[in-house]
């Protein structure tokens, strides 16, 4: 029986590694951001919360953008969310589209770029405050907030962290209006 010792194993082991270092290693031109790729570090990841119809309208419209890459997705209701996911996961032939109920739950596991919010007016300034106190960049639909005191926080929040943030008003920015 061969009984392997300490410096027999260690001495195999530095063998094998050193044989390893000089392999090439093949990477695709994709991950480098070669041949009109974005490479993975150059990407914005991107989260969408609240997935009716406007919702689901902005992002189509941001995932278009070859160099942002959505990552997650929230919203209260359950129907949207499920839907949503399976549209975008087709969209990209990929299952790593995470699916949240909570915002916070979604701030708290997700490390994102940026996020489009599209709730209920009264969740606005909750959100926008929310998300800009992580760092994480923020377009918002309309209307920014419903009471100068929100909006007061909402801009204070975004000057402290450094955001950049945009309040899309629909059919004021669309090249036909």
């Amino acid at each position: 029986m061969n009984k392997s010792n300490r410096r027999n194993f260690i001495k195999s082991t530095a063998l094998l590694s050193g044989g390893t270092i000089i392999v090439p290693t093949i990477i695709a031109a994709c991950s480098r951001g070669k041949e009109g790729h974005i490479a993975p570090s150059d990407r914005i990841t991107l989260a969408g919360v609240g997935l009716n119809s406007r919702g689901n309208c902005d992002l189509k419209d941001l995932i278009k953008q070859k160099d942002v890459q959505l990552v997650a997705l929230c919203d209260l209701d359950k129907n949207h969310l499920t839907d949503s996911k399976k549209f975008y996961r087709d969209y990209y032939k990929t299952r790593d589209i995470e699916g949240y109920t909570d915002y916070r739950e979604l701030l708290e596991k997700e490390a994102i770029d940026a996020v489009m919010i599209a709730v209920p007016d009264h969740w606005h300034a909750i959100l926008y405050t929310a998300f800009a106190e992580k760092k994480i960049d923020i377009y918002g639909e309309k209307p920014l907030v419903g009471k100068i005191e929100e909006g007061k926080k909402v801009v204070k929040a975004v000057r402290n962290y450094e955001i950049i943030f945009q309040t899309g008003s629909q059919q004021r920015s669309m090249k036909h209006f």
